[in-house]
């Protein structure tokens, strides 16, 4: 299908005619599919046809989620512009600083304390984002986070 394929001639036509711009297709939406890859057009197109920029797949992650995965910093700026939840917790109580702190992408780990990002939120494994960081060997994002008002350096707080 043109959700799949991200032909976005095709997804614009559909939407045009009435396709529903959060359609759910295997656990996601298509704007979940472009955050993932790092399609900065499609991503504005279904913006702009009112994507819900806060649905969450099964795993519980959102499109920014998605993105600061992937280390696709425009995508992350988009979805912030649009209002995304910037603190929002999967099914594993990460956030998308968690994630973005964790694969190592500081651009994005900036991005997010700039929109309000709560760098002392704890994952299921009891991890702050700094200690996701430091886990993976990311020093600078470990200064970074250091570096934020009330973050603990561990979970004991020392």
């Amino acid at each position: 299908s043109a959700w799949r394929n991200s032909d976005r001639e095709s997804i614009e036509f559909l939407l045009q005619n009435g396709a529903d711009v959060n359609e759910h297709e295997h656990g996601g939406t298509l704007l979940h599919v472009a955050a993932l890859h790092g399609d900065e057009q499609l991503a504005k197109v279904l913006i702009t046809w009112q994507a819900n920029v806060d649905l969450r797949n099964s795993a519980g992650t959102t499109p920014l989620h998605n993105a600061a995965w992937k280390g696709h910093t425009p995508i992350v700026g988009l979805l912030l512009a649009d209002g995304a939840a910037v603190s929002v917790c999967d099914n594993n109580q990460d956030t998308p600083l968690h994630t973005a702190a964790l694969w190592g992408h500081k651009e994005i780990v900036e991005l997010l304390l700039a929109h309000g990002a709560d760098a002392r939120l704890k994952n299921n494994r009891n991890r702050t984002p700094l200690e996701e960081a430091a886990t993976a060997g990311h020093d600078d994002i470990v200064q970074l986070l250091m570096t934020q008002k009330g973050a603990p350096t561990t979970s004991r707080g020392q």
